[in-house]
């Protein structure tokens, strides 16, 4: 009898546990998130090492090129032009009357130079001869017909162009065709005291000329004698350029 009661209760536990089963709804499991990869480690760049200079030691310093302080171009051909306060005088011996001078008054002319130095110097200047002067009236008024000296009436002006220059020791040596009375000579003037400064040049000059040369000639009474051949052109010359 035991045994067929313990069968029955054994049977009963069975039976509840199966139907206990069947009415019990399972639930899946939550899906589980994919894991973050891994972070890539950091590659960190190794730091530059420092290079110490020695102590007391200067490290040197790269020239820099640079036009020179203060440097100017060379200068190129620069022209002057004769300057209304340039004189161009003469003088004359006279027999019994001494030294007797003058000069003209209404001139033009040019001097090209190149780079400031006068050997290259290239002149020309005209003199209009009626502009003439002098120390006294009535030779002034000979000089102005046309019997004596210089006849402006038929001769108005006289000139002068350089064809060399040559520096000596004590200035310049420049050559140049002078012509007076429409007759023409190559003659050297001895230029000294020649100064280029700025805008202006300046230098003077002093030509010994025989006026026989040119026919400058004194027709009078007395004869052309009473006047000394050699005769002085003299030049104070000053010139400016714009």
């Amino acid at each position: 009898m035991k045994h067929v009661i313990s069968f029955a209760l054994a049977s009963t536990f069975i039976l509840a546990g199966i139907f206990a089963g069947c009415g019990k709804t399972e639930t899946p499991p939550a899906p589980t998130a994919p894991a973050a990869p891994a972070a890539e480690p950091a590659i960190t760049e190794p730091a530059p090492s420092a290079t110490t200079e020695p102590k007391g030691e200067m490290k040197p310093v790269e020239p820099t090129a640079t036009a020179p302080a203060g440097a100017a171009p060379a200068a190129g051909k620069v022209v002057y032009d004769l300057s209304p306060e340039t004189a161009i005088t003469w003088a004359a011996t006279v027999s019994a009357l001494g030294t007797r001078t003058g000069g003209w008054t209404d001139f033009k002319g040019t001097i090209e130079v190149d780079g400031g130095n006068f050997e290259t110097a290239k002149i020309a200047a005209e003199v209009q001869m009626k502009s003439v002067f002098a120390d006294a009236n009535e030779i002034k008024e000979k000089m102005l017909g046309k019997e004596h000296f210089f006849n402006p009436i038929d001769f108005p002006t006289s000139s002068f162009k350089s064809t060399a220059v040559k520096k000596t020791a004590t200035g310049y040596d420049v050559t140049g065709d002078l012509t007076i009375r429409g007759k023409t000579k190559s003659v050297t003037l001895p230029v000294t005291d020649v100064k280029i400064e700025g805008k202006s040049l300046t230098c003077k000059s002093t030509l010994k000329m025989n006026r026989h040369d040119f026919d400058i000639e004194y027709n009078s009474t007395i004869g052309d004698y009473a006047i000394q051949d050699m005769c002085d052109l003299v030049l104070d010359v000053i010139a400016e350029t714009k």
